[in-house]
């Protein structure tokens, strides 16, 4: 992601952060910089063990190791691909492209939430005579209760309006038309 955003408008952003970091540096918060890098890179370090050993508790070992090879396969090929062709490359319909697919994934996750708090009886379960297949719960957390797909329906339509209303402020024209 950082090298599409470099490509696209990661300069400037970066100059920006390096004046701020300048700034905080003259006033003396080098150890308040240290304690925030540190805890960004340990909360994400402790989020995918704890991800990891919940996965070997459920399936095992090799499955772990299977998939984490997996993934840095996948990843290994998709950088090479991204960096042999990185001329060629369609740079904002990627972008685009990789923003649907994190919505898509903050719905997901937004209606795998809803399930969750369903279960344990912190929202209630209101079901809609839905014939949906139970892959479609297992793949995308698609689940026919009023409240799950009441959730992912403010999720999506939140992403949506935000780029919309974003998209409405760079061509210039005023929200809500």
């Amino acid at each position: 992601m950082n090298w599409f955003f470099h490509r696209v408008y990661w300069t400037g952003w970066i100059s920006l952060h390096n004046q701020r970091k300048q700034a905080l540096l003259a006033r003396g918060a080098e150890g308040g910089l240290w304690l925030l890098g540190f805890s960004a890179v340990y909360r994400e370090g402790f989020e995918v063990a704890l991800f990891l050993q919940t996965i070997r508790l459920k399936v095992g070992e090799g499955a772990v190791l299977y998939g984490a090879l997996l993934g840095l396969a996948l990843t290994l090929a998709v950088a090479l691909f991204t960096f042999a062709l990185q001329r060629k490359l369609p740079f904002k319909r990627m972008l685009v492209v990789t923003g649907a697919l994190i919505g898509l994934v903050l719905v997901v996750m937004v209606g795998e939430e809803a399930q969750e708090m369903q279960l344990a009886h912190w929202l209630p379960t209101t079901p809609l005579p839905l014939a949906v297949p139970d892959w479609m719960g297992v793949w995308f957390a698609l689940f026919p209760t009023r409240e799950t797909l009441l959730a992912q329906g403010l999720a999506a339509a939140l992403v949506l309006g935000s780029y919309l209303f974003a998209r409405g402020r760079v061509l210039g024209k005023p929200p809500g038309r």
